[in-house]
């Protein structure tokens, strides 16, 4: 169970154009254009618009300074973790034996 603090918004990420959204959601937000972004993290404006617009040849370090410097954050989930917070079996996964 994740607890998200009041005023928070919790995202599913399951591809570069997610992360993306999110990171344009959260500048528009904040009431920065895609310039004014980029000049704070001294990147430029066109790779600022290849991350939100989920180019997946961006660095993951870059894109990791631009969701800090929002104040965004990322959480790994196991998707293959059962309800019971165990790890499934090998069998669990390939019933067949395959």
């Amino acid at each position: 169970m994740s607890i998200i603090p009041s005023g928070s918004i919790a995202m599913k990420i399951l591809s570069t154009t997610d992360i993306g959204r999110a990171i344009r959601n959260k500048r528009k937000a904040m009431k920065l254009n895609q310039g004014q972004l980029a000049k704070r993290l001294a990147v430029s404006q066109p790779w600022i618009s290849d991350v939100e617009n989920g180019k997946d040849t961006v660095s993951l370090g870059g894109v990791l300074r631009v969701l800090a410097h929002l104040g965004l954050s990322v959480h790994v989930d196991d998707r293959n973790q059962n309800s019971d917070g165990h790890l499934p079996s090998m069998d669990d996964l390939m019933p067949d034996g395959k």
